[in-house]
């Protein structure tokens, strides 16, 4: 009787194991192809952050499940002309599709956030309108509207959205 009961609390010990590390080892339907997205277009997310400074890499800080979805946080290093180092940190929030929904800073090292230069738009925005159209749910006036409201960060998720068909 007491093989028999020792045999249980063993089967009982695996089971729980097993279980604990298939949910410890679980990943958000996505969450590789998310990963792809951003690290094939660093230099563009890069470039939209901060236009005049030189992008050095961006390193995957790891990801969460929301309750829609999921997000990935990726820290971004740049330099400035005099070599000064920085970094901007960003949550990428992605749909339950996972397609990417929104942007945000978490964190920065630098004085001036990202993406509030005003110049940027007026350097891009011939090229950009026209790969906005491409492969995207959005109509001709809602891009000109985000286009005219100058929100890179906005313009960016589009891209980005547009690079995932």
């Amino acid at each position: 009787m007491f093989s028999f009961a020792k045999k249980n609390i063993q089967l009982g010990c695996i089971a729980l194991v097993l279980f604990c590390s298939s949910a410890v080892f679980a990943q958000p339907f996505g969450l590789n192809n998310a990963k792809r997205l951003i690290e094939y277009n660093d230099k563009m997310i890069a470039f939209f952050a901060h236009p005049t400074v030189d992008h050095i890499s961006c390193e995957f800080d790891g990801s969460k499940e929301m309750s829609s979805g999921f997000k990935v946080r990726y820290t971004f290093n740049w330099k400035k002309d005099n070599g000064e180092r920085h970094y901007n940190t960003f949550d990428f929030y992605f749909d339950d599709n996972a397609k990417i929904a929104a942007i945000d800073p978490v964190d920065q090292s630098n004085i001036i956030p990202p993406f509030v230069a005003s110049g940027l738009i007026s350097i891009v925005a011939d090229g950009i309108f026209n790969e906005m159209l491409k492969d995207t749910d959005y109509t001709r006036s809602q891009l000109k509207s985000i286009l005219e409201d100058g929100d890179s960060k906005e313009i960016l998720t589009v891209i980005l959205r547009a690079k995932q068909r």
